[in-house]
């Protein structure tokens, strides 16, 4: 467990750069959206979000689109990382065994609650980077095709918490992987550039894997 412990946060704490990264992790779902807050590898606040099937589709929106605006008011976060559905999608349905029908109802679904997080993070000034699902589990976990159950009670151990939603561990993971991503492309990128720092709200090139 230390071995994947300490490959998990060494990433992010590389010598080369001294700036903190705090930052939103979205996984987005139209039943139940992860959210977290992150600094650097302390969860500053996680929760989600849960609609009915039985509502309109309006309302299940609204409730997710104030939830995740108080969530930015206070965040003070200068990124938000957020799950790209389409690819992600894809390789959930090949990890998991969606069939392609499902698949494609929960894209659309998916596509709603991210476009809010977008026009959230435009409104508050927030930089976006997409990570896909296949980043996150390559880069953080021991195993890629860990059920969800398993990454839950990983993400427990790795931080001693007691998260009882999966979507929120999910979030936490997308989180770490923007984190990570964002720290590569600084190393990448001339010394002179900074970090993104709240307010200067630009989309960032999620870099290929």
């Amino acid at each position: 467990f230390k071995h994947f412990q300490n490959f998990m946060i060494q990433p992010l704490l590389s010598k080369n750069i001294s700036s903190s990264i705090r930052i939103i992790g979205v996984d987005p779902s139209l039943a139940d959206t992860g959210l977290c807050l992150l600094e650097n590898t302390q969860i500053l606040k996680a929760d989600h979000i849960q609609t009915r099937s039985s509502q309109e589709m309006p309302k299940r929106l609204e409730k997710i689109y104030q939830t995740l605006e108080e969530f930015f008011q206070t965040a003070q976060a200068s990124c938000l990382a957020i799950e790209d559905q389409f690819l992600g999608s894809f390789y959930a349905a090949k990890s998991y065994g969606i069939t392609e029908r499902k698949n494609l109802k929960t894209i659309q679904g998916l596509s709603y609650v991210k476009g809010l997080a977008l026009a959230l993070a435009g409104k508050h000034n927030i930089n976006v980077i997409q990570v896909n699902v296949s980043q996150w589990r390559t880069r953080f976990l021991p195993r890629r095709n860990m059920s969800k159950g398993e990454t839950l009670k990983y993400i427990n151990n790795m931080f001693q918490q007691n998260i009882i939603n999966h979507n929120i561990s999910d979030a936490i993971l997308i989180g770490l992987c923007g984190q990570s991503l964002l720290r590569e492309q600084y190393c990448m990128t001339s010394s002179n550039e900074s970090i993104p720092t709240p307010g200067s709200n630009r989309l960032i090139k999620r870099p290929v894997v």
